[in-house]
């Protein structure tokens, strides 16, 4: 499949749309190795944002499972100039993965002053729902919540622009909930 991404065209959009979903499906293997480079803008499908955006879908099992998220996805999502479309999914897969102090407070820092409303409302809107969560609804990232919740205090604080919930602006949702006395829960 890798082989035959490599030997399309770039207006041979559908066929290479298939051809990442099933790298997506196989979800392990040599998919982070031979898509990386598609992933950070290294090859000839850098201005093909559809293709980049599916092909860090295809990595992302690979990458949290290595831990190696922050290494494939910060750089993509830091960087100014790249879609916005590519800097939301990998925002995205960053936030699945082991998130710190330290990644946290870089988004946040980037946050204050960034222009691409897309990103912004995005990053804003899933710092909104990391802090209303329940408690154990994210046991691979047992701190998201309170990291979510002490940063989003200086996203308020300090920006010159708020969300906006219009239509058409990206945006991200989540509500989680537990009975304990029925012992089930949804998200």
């Amino acid at each position: 499949a890798f082989r035959r991404c490599n030997s399309l065209s770039e207006d041979q959009h559908e066929e290479m749309d298939q051809l990442l979903m099933i790298m997506y499906n196989l979800r392990w293997g040599k998919t982070l190795e031979l898509l990386k480079p598609i992933v950070q803008g290294q090859s000839k499908h850098k201005d093909d944002y559809s293709v980049r955006t599916l092909a860090i879908f295809a990595v992302s099992p690979m990458a949290l499972a290595s831990g190696q998220e922050r290494e494939v996805f910060l750089p993509v999502f830091v960087d100014r100039n790249e879609n916005h479309e590519v800097r939301i999914a990998a925002f995205d897969i960053l936030m699945r993965g082991s998130v710190d102090s330290t990644i946290m407070s870089k988004i946040v820092k980037l946050m204050v002053y960034e222009k691409d409303n897309e990103v912004f409302n995005y990053v804003y809107t899933a710092f909104e729902k990391f802090a209303t969560k329940d408690e154990g609804s994210s046991p691979c990232n047992p701190h998201q919540k309170e990291y979510a919740t002490y940063f989003l205090k200086y996203l308020r604080q300090y920006l010159w622009t708020r969300p906006s919930y219009g239509f058409g602006i990206s945006k991200t949702y989540g509500k989680t909930f537990t009975k304990d006395k029925y012992g089930y829960g949804g998200s």
